[in-house]
């Protein structure tokens, strides 16, 4: 038996809503982002596209659950408190807190509006599950009980492990070490300097573990069209429905990379997009013709290294177009509070001082002036 929405939970005067249905923005999922921090979330909220979508008091904020086809979680009532020229200023209410990470909405909205009016949908929404618990402390928990039962994981850290090679055919193996800071830094190494201390030839012996695999995600999500050999004309609505519901580009390169090769100033990713195709046509629950039977398809990717603060090496794609405005809220407003202190602490004004006005410490202050530096060195 349905059981809808307006059964269990009577919202009044839904024309005071906007609906606000998150999904995959092009680099984070929203289920995510909610998870792992609630301020970042509600940057999600205060983001202004350019046009006034929330133009009404309230926002039922819906998170796509991308692990499932047509379902949405909960992500809780915001008021609008003021809209000013490139953000609005939010409050999450009380109303419906219960629910927040737990309720589970079933709905097939796939059209490409993400703020519609809440009369046009309410109706329509289906209750397809109560969580116990929210679902970022559910995740956490099972987390914990697999570590307890001394499981491996089942989402490996290291995505390319197995399928990165250097151009001689030697595979780099995944590796990490633990800061002073208690923050773990991974990477991979190369065999040969596991095996015989030797140096791979022309290439790096140790490759930073994310800037890799983002490179090669980018590439993925960048390139799809070209992967699936579709036609940007007449292929036009199916390309559509794929950027707006695409899962993410890590799920797409666990499944369908078998090689990644690094050579002196380009990578070559070797894919299959036959894989790849079927991995969409099941998450989105959606036919994609098949332009291509080509069993293999391998892109080259350019890149160059950089170094940023303290000598840390930073890989990054030729075709990336760097955006330091490109960033989570939280980062956003870390990086524009480091450019002001570094440079109220070169006019004279001592750290301790800036701390001190800020209610923060003198270590977290270096620490964000120090970070921002990273950040603009890596432009």
């Amino acid at each position: 038996m349905t059981i809808f929405l307006k059964n269990i939970w009577p919202v009044e005067n839904v024309a005071d809503y906007k609906i606000h249905f998150a999904r995959w923005n092009g680099h984070n999922q929203p289920l995510e982002v909610w998870a792992r921090d609630e301020e970042e979330w509600q940057g999600w909220q205060e983001y202004y596209p350019g046009r006034n979508d929330f133009n009404r008091p309230y926002i039922f904020s819906l998170i796509q659950f991308y692990h499932e086809t047509d379902v949405w979680l909960f992500g809780g009532i915001y008021e609008v408190l003021d809209r000013l020229p490139d953000h609005y200023k939010v409050k999450k209410l009380d109303a419906g807190g219960e629910f927040i990470g737990r309720l589970k909405i079933k709905s097939s909205y796939r059209e490409r509006p993400t703020r519609p009016k809440m009369e046009n949908h309410y109706d329509d929404f289906e209750v397809k599950e109560i969580l116990s618990e929210p679902y970022a402390v559910q995740k956490k928990l099972v987390g914990q009980a697999a570590a307890h039962r001394g499981h491996k994981k089942a989402n490996d850290p290291n995505l390319l492990k197995g399928r990165l090679f250097d151009g001689e055919g030697t595979v780099y193996s995944p590796a990490s070490t633990k800061k002073k800071s208690g923050q773990i830094y991974r990477y991979y190494i190369s065999q040969n300097l596991i095996q015989f201390r030797d140096h791979p030839k022309a290439t790096m012996a140790r490759i930073p573990a994310y800037e890799i695999e983002q490179v090669v995600c980018d590439a993925i999500r960048s390139r799809l069209i070209e992967i699936l050999a579709l036609d940007s004309i007449n292929d036009h609505e199916i390309i559509q429905h794929i950027t707006a519901h695409m899962p993410p580009a890590e799920t797409l390169v666990s499944v369908s990379i078998n090689k990644v090769i690094v050579d002196q100033d380009a990578i070559q990713i070797d894919i299959n997009p036959l894989k790849m195709r079927q991995v969409l046509q099941t998450h989105l629950n959606f036919l994609i013709s098949e332009k291509s039977a080509l069993p293999n398809l391998t892109i080259s990717v350019p890149f160059t290294i950089r170094r940023a603060y303290r000598g840390a090496i930073q890989i990054q794609s030729d075709h990336t177009e760097t955006d330091f405005l490109d960033m989570p809220p939280t980062q956003l407003k870390n990086l524009i509070r480091g450019i002001i202190w570094r440079e109220e602490h070169f006019a004279g004004m001592a750290m301790g001082d800036i701390a001190k006005s800020e209610g923060l410490s003198k270590a977290g202050i270096r620490k964000i002036i120090m970070g921002s530096f990273d950040v603009l060195m890596a432009i």
